[in-house]
């Protein structure tokens, strides 16, 4: 039989700003030892041993940021999501904190199906065949499971759309292997093998951000030139922003983005600008976020026949451009609108050459 529910049934995962902050651990005093977990899986000490049979609250309405992950067309062709799985099918996300949160996943509400109970577990990493979790040694599932290899069971995801509902599902698996987690005598990692195709959702997710990720690099240097239908489609507001240079707040103009950087126009003298170390505030207003792009100035010259704007090449420190940044250039990139905007924008430099 299934157990009864827990007595202090937890609140839905809350993405509670642009940054999508982990909520405090001690807002939730039952389920904390598994949000210490998912954060420092090296330092967790197992607490649950029996199961679970969890009950998700729904959220009260309330206004929440569009997600960028979703934020393309809301219905995804059935071709999308075939190209997703044949390409990406093997491909691994390993599920830390970034991932998690550019995912939506609610990590409180993973759990391991067996037997008629539904245990917590940590879903360390993902893709479109398998999983690996981590359980204690000390759970009732862990005692039922190790020495029975191929057992059957379900792992059921739990993500957050744009509205802050959950979208949750079972997927079927066979228990691969079960080992030690770093060696640790209280912690199994444990790998479960999809039995069939997942649901489009999970493709749906783990598809568009692996092709993110891709394109990240295969086209890190694709520019998009700014006019108002590419700032539309981006998201953002308009052409203008703010660049911070040695902490000194300046207004620029916009000229193009891409993965990689940004050309920008605003005051200032070339020879002071060379190298420096700046930082590109950006918002998007479809999502509500405001992204901050570290980079240093590649190359400073003046606007031809002025001596008072000039025009800097930004190039982006890799390693620290937001997800969710990567999100709407990828939406842009992949998006049917942009053929047409780069054909508009063609014609409107060859009318100004024309003049």
């Amino acid at each position: 039989a299934v157990p009864a529910a827990n007595a202090n049934t937890q609140a839905p995962y809350q993405y509670t700003n642009s940054l999508y902050q982990m909520p405090e651990a001690s807002a939730y005093p039952t389920m904390q030892p598994m949000n210490q977990a998912m954060m420092y899986p090296q330092q967790y000490t197992p607490m649950m041993t029996q199961p679970i049979a969890p009950q998700f609250v729904a959220p009260a309405p309330q206004a929440m940021p569009t997600s960028v992950l979703t934020d393309a067309p809301q219905v995804t062709n059935n071709q999308t999501i075939s190209d997703y799985y044949d390409f990406f099918r093997d491909r691994e996300i390993v599920l830390n904190k970034q991932n998690l949160r550019a995912l939506k996943i609610d990590p409180r509400q993973v759990f391991l199906k067996y037997d008629g109970g539904q245990w917590p577990c940590i879903i360390n990493s993902t893709s479109m065949q398998f999983s690996t979790i981590i359980i204690g040694t000390g759970s009732g599932v862990y005692k039922a499971l190790n020495g029975k290899p191929n057992s059957s069971v379900s792992l059921k995801f739990c993500f957050i759309d744009n509205d802050n509902n959950p979208i949750q599902f079972f997927v079927n698996c066979s228990v691969s292997e079960i080992n030690s987690f770093n060696n640790s005598t209280e912690l199994a990692l444990i790998k479960l093998i999809f039995t069939q195709r997942p649901p489009d959702d999970l493709i749906e997710r783990l598809g568009e951000f692996l092709q993110v990720n891709e394109n990240f690099v295969k086209k890190m240097y694709e520019k998009i030139p700014l006019n108002k239908d590419s700032v539309r489609l981006l998201g953002l507001p308009k052409e203008e922003s703010y660049i911070f240079i040695e902490n000194v707040p300046r207004k620029c103009i916009v000229k193009e983005l891409y993965f990689g950087g940004a050309r920008l126009l605003f005051v200032g003298v070339p020879k002071f600008l060379q190298n420096k170390q700046v930082c590109l505030k950006l918002l998007f207003i479809d999502s509500g976020e405001k992204i901050s792009l570290n980079g240093t100035i590649k190359q400073a010259e003046f606007l031809p026949n002025r001596q008072d704007i000039v025009q800097v090449n930004l190039e982006f420190t890799k390693e620290e451009v937001p997800m969710s940044y990567k999100f709407h250039i990828n939406k842009y990139l992949t998006s049917f609108s942009k053929q047409l905007i780069e054909k508009q924008i063609s014609n409107e430099v060859k009318s100004e050459q024309n003049k």
